[in-house]
């Protein structure tokens, strides 16, 4: 049976939305902070893109940054965050909301880490909530451990999905983040309905290209093995030419069928 999975990748920018739309991805994902803080007249150079190309924005990345602090914000400051940045990604067609954000998610000290699990479950209780009347899912991101302190393995991000325990909460997994920390791809078998999203990049965090067709085999291996038909968003880092970079991975897509 043919395993058929929607493929995107990052930008926030309406010409890279344009070079996303002419090689034949199927969505983009913004930076949410990014969205939040555009003013009116960028903001509607992109959804203006939007409209003109039909690719959607079906997720946002870069969820908060510092000063901000998940762990020592309130919880109902939290909350405000959220519901008045949500505008913008839905009138761009946002699916779902990706938290990441390492540096604003980091235990800092005197916190142990039982107490920022806590704190992080009760904003993704709430969060799950504010998601389910505007249609969209939160997705708890993995990232290795130079990146942040906290929720460094897709086991770990898992774990604190089923604290949550709730329909709209689940977790993506990052391939390079996972590699990062040796945690094997197999990880993914115990996740079921919390896993949500995945992201794709060469192992060295590239764009990955014709070269890296052996390793994007293995990693689409392990996406088979659970059937896992959703979508994929392409966060490899460009070295020189987006269009170049993302037109060579865009013919890497009949791998992922």
């Amino acid at each position: 049976m043919d395993v058929k999975r929607r493929i995107g990748a990052c930008t926030s920018t309406p010409d890279e939305v344009r070079i996303l739309a002419k090689y034949g991805y199927h969505f983009f994902e913004a930076h949410f902070r990014l969205l939040r803080e555009m003013s009116e007249p960028e903001f509607q150079a992109l959804a203006d893109a939007v409209t003109e190309t039909g690719l959607r924005a079906e997720g946002t990345n870069c969820f908060a940054d510092p000063p901000m602090s998940l762990l020592e914000s309130g919880l109902d400051e939290l909350d405000e965050y959220l519901k008045s940045s949500l505008g913008r990604p839905k009138r761009l067609g946002a699916k779902y909301i990706v938290i990441g954000s390492g540096a604003s998610r980091m235990i800092l000290e005197g916190m142990s880490y039982e107490t920022a699990t806590q704190k992080f479950v009760a904003m993704l209780k709430r969060y799950g909530e504010i998601a389910e009347k505007n249609d969209v899912d939160i997705v708890v991101e993995p990232l290795f451990g130079k990146a942040t302190n906290f929720i460094t393995t897709f086991e770990e991000a898992l774990n604190i999905c089923r604290a949550t325990d709730h329909p709209r909460v689940g977790c993506l997994m990052d391939f390079f983040h996972s590699y990062q920390e040796g945690e094997p791809f197999s990880v993914m078998e115990k996740a079921g309905a919390y896993l949500k999203h995945i992201h794709i990049s060469a192992l060295d965090r590239r764009v990955p290209g014709l070269g890296d067709i052996d390793e994007i085999k293995r990693l689409i291996e392990a996406l088979d093995a659970i059937h896992y038909t959703g979508r994929v968003t392409l966060e490899g880092a460009v070295q020189h030419d987006f269009e170049a970079e993302m037109r060579e991975f865009s013919t890497l897509f009949p791998l992922f069928e």
